[in-house]
This record gives C-alpha cells, sequence and structure tokens, in this order.
C-alpha cells in the first residue's frame, strides 16, 4: 500500500501529459485527416525557444514562456506551409512520411543550434510543493497538468461543435475536396490545426522540461505513447485521447515499478497492437467509412 498511492500519482501525472499530446494529435487528425509525427519536435523546438529568451535573453520566465507561444503557432502553421501545403493532394502515406522527415530534420536543426551542454535546467511554472491531502501528496506539476487537460478538452469540443471555424475543420477533415468546390479555405484551415496542436505540444514540454531537463530528444518518447493513447481513446475523440493518455500513464508505471523498466515499453505496444486488431476505432472514436 505504501508505495500503491505514490506509482498511482506518478502513473496519473504523466498520464495527464500522454493525454494532453493525444488531444494536440487529435486535434489535428479531427481537422485534416493526417497524424503529424513531428509534433514532438515542433513542441521542443518551442520550449527551445522560451528557454533561450529566459536564460539567454534573461527575460522574466512568464514574459518568456508567454512570448514563445505565438512563436509556437507559427512554427507549426509554417511547416504545414512548407511540408504538407505543396501537392498536399497526395496520398496520406506520402503525407504522413513526410511529417516524419520533418521529424528527422527537426532533430538535425535543434541538435545543431541547442545540442552542446545538454541537458538544460528550466524553471517550473508552478509551486513544486503542490498539495497535501492526508497523508497523501499530490504534486504540483500534476495539478497544472489536469487543470490544461480540463481547459484543452473543454476548449477543443467548443471549438468543434460551436465555432464556425470548428465546423470548418470537420468539414475539411471528412472532405476536402468538397469542402474546397464549396469556398471553404482548406489550406487556411489546416494551418490553423497545424498552429493549434503546436501550442497544445508546447504546454506539454514547458511542463515536461523542469523535470526531465530541456534536451533535444525530451519529448521524443511522448509522441509514441501520445500515438498510442489516441488510437487507444479514438482519433477523433478528445476525450478518449485523455482518458486513453491517463491508461497508458497507469500502465507504463504500474509495470516499470511492479514488473521491470523493459516491460512498461513492451506492455504499451502490446496494448496499441491489441487495440488495432480488436477495436480499431478504439475506445470513444468512430469507424468511418468511404464510398469507392
Amino acid at each position: 500500500m505504501g508505495i500503491l498511492v505514490p506509482t498511482l500519482i506518478s502513473g496519473l501525472t504523466i498520464g495527464v501529459m500522454y493525454g494532453l499530446f493525444a488531444c494536440g494529435t487529435a486535434v489535428l487528425y479531427k481537422a485534416t485527416g493526417l497524424i503529424n509525427f513531428a509534433l514532438g519536435g515542433l513542441a521542443t523546438v518551442a520550449t527551445f525557444v522560451a528557454w533561450s529568451l529566459i536564460a539567454g535573453q534573461g527575460w522574466p520566465v512568464w514574459a518568456g514562456v508567454i512570448t514563445a507561444l505565438p512563436i509556437a503557432a507559427a512554427i507549426g502553421a509554417f511547416c504545414y506551409v512548407a511540408v504538407i501545403w505543396p501537392r498536399d493532394g497526395a496520398e496520406r502515406t506520402n503525407l504522413l512520411m513526410r511529417t516524419l522527415g520533418l521529424f528527422l530534420l527537426i532533430q538535425a536543426v535543434t541538435q545543431l543550434f541547442w545540442g552542446e551542454g545538454q541537458p538544460f535546467t528550466f524553471p517550473s511554472l508552478v509551486p513544486t510543493q503542490g498539495l497535501r491531502i492526508g497523508a497523501v501528496h499530490i504534486p504540483g506539476n500534476l495539478l497544472a497538468a489536469l487543470g490544461l487537460a480540463v481547459i484543452t478538452a473543454a476548449g477543443f469540443w467548443l471549438l468543434f461543435t460551436r465555432t464556425r471555424v470548428g465546423l470548418l475543420m470537420r468539414a475539411v477533415a471528412d472532405s476536402p475536396d468538397v469542402a474546397g468546390l464549396l469556398g471553404v479555405r482548406t489550406k487556411i484551415i489546416a494551418g490553423v490545426a497545424w498552429a493549434l496542436s503546436t501550442v497544445v505540444a508546447y504546454g506539454v514540454g514547458l511542463l515536461t522540461a523542469p523535470t526531465l531537463l530541456l534536451s533535444t530528444h525530451m519529448l521524443d518518447s511522448f509522441m509514441l505513447f501520445a500515438f498510442t493513447a489516441v488510437v487507444c481513446g479514438g482519433l477523433d475523440s478528445f476525450a478518449g485521447g485523455l482518458l486513453g493518455g491517463v491508461l497508458i500513464g497507469l500502465l507504463s508505471t504500474a509495470m516499470a515499478v511492479f514488473a521491470a523498466p523493459e516491460w512498461s515499453v513492451v506492455s504499451v505496444f502490446a496494448l496499441l497492437l491489441a487495440t488495432l486488431l480488436l477495436r480499431p476505432a478504439g475506445m470513444f472514436g468512430r469507424l468511418s467509412s468511404e464510398r469507392l
């Protein structure tokens, strides 16, 4: 019992982070029908921009973090324009491979500019003492992650169900050709989706860097685990992505503590394969059909 509660709290903390990353993946898929495997790299670049302003230029912490927010959105939109926009009518496999190529390019660029001397310390944005309820200590980063998760999920739900932009995103994802014929500026909508997903992933980077230390490979594993989370929860479901992230976090942490660290990764990807075999749409996703 003594090790169970800390394990649950640790798993919940990392799971909410995975869930937030999965939300960033889900918003892009819901708006464009595409998975961006470079999302972790984009978030890492944005986090490094904030760190450069704070540590390199001497800016106050929150000034650097807030200034890097629109920069993160601009980075996401620029990568869409540079990598996906040209010949965006290509096959999905081609577009997916472009995101993988973008990830490799971002890895090389971040290593070139910030590789020397890493990892770096990053100031914590939340009180480190957290909250104590009886004998249970809830860390501050968990509270911050939970708050950000609720705000993100609620915000995206409102965006896609109550706003014109969200409805246009859904139309573009369902049928970009038809949406274009109806006058929807599909490229602008897709660029907005890339910007939004990068901003969400940047938030995860800000919460992760103080504990894991800032490095060029800080979020590499997050993309793989978040992909598993969004597949398990449902590619078109924000709530499913969050719950899938929590499930992945609890499972990987429990296996690392009660079995062996090696079983942590094995169990996660075994769950991914089982989901694809038994329930391809995920817990809350919906199967889609295409007319041939």
